[in-house]
């Protein structure tokens, strides 16, 4: 009777952690287009003028929500991004490790690659899930299937 009810409970977080890490209708879906592997690379968020860094993500959260690619310079990630999203030259596995090192806005600026490493982002969250999505881009369908996010 044990082992049922931990086998159970083993299959529910298997399952749960499995369709977390899906994109599913309805949740926030964003697809945009990027030259760089944003599932290697850290993404933070620049103000307008890309002058400053004003949104870094925590070292301990580093691996949770990474994009996932779509077709060819396509991907697609259910956490915002936008055009002023930047791509730092330091791999997701490097910024884990600095936990306690608290790298401040103004190291990490100094770490990007190019400012606007994202030239457009698309708003997908009604559109389907990941193999939809991976459709709508191959077909070229983004502008009647989403949202242009600005």
């Amino acid at each position: 009777m044990r082992s049922i009810v931990l086998f159970t409970i083993v299959v529910s977080v298997f399952f749960s952690c499995a369709v977390a890490a899906q994109v599913k209708p309805g949740n926030s879906a964003y697809v945009f287009k990027s030259k760089h592997d944003c599932g290697k690379y850290v993404l933070v968020g620049l103000s307008p003028d890309g002058r400053k860094v004003i949104w870094v993500p925590r070292p301990v959260d580093v691996n949770k929500n990474v994009p996932k690619q779509l077709v060819n310079d396509y991907w697609v990630s259910s956490q915002n991004v936008s055009v002023t999203t930047a791509v730092l030259a330091i791999t997701r596995a490097e910024y884990a490790k600095m936990v306690h090192a608290q790298p401040t806005a103004d190291d990490l600026y100094f770490l990007i690659t190019e400012k606007r490493g994202i030239t457009e982002v698309w708003d997908c969250s009604t559109a389907g899930d990941e193999k939809v999505l991976r459709n709508i881009v191959k077909e070229g369908r983004l502008k009647s299937a989403c949202k242009v996010v600005k």
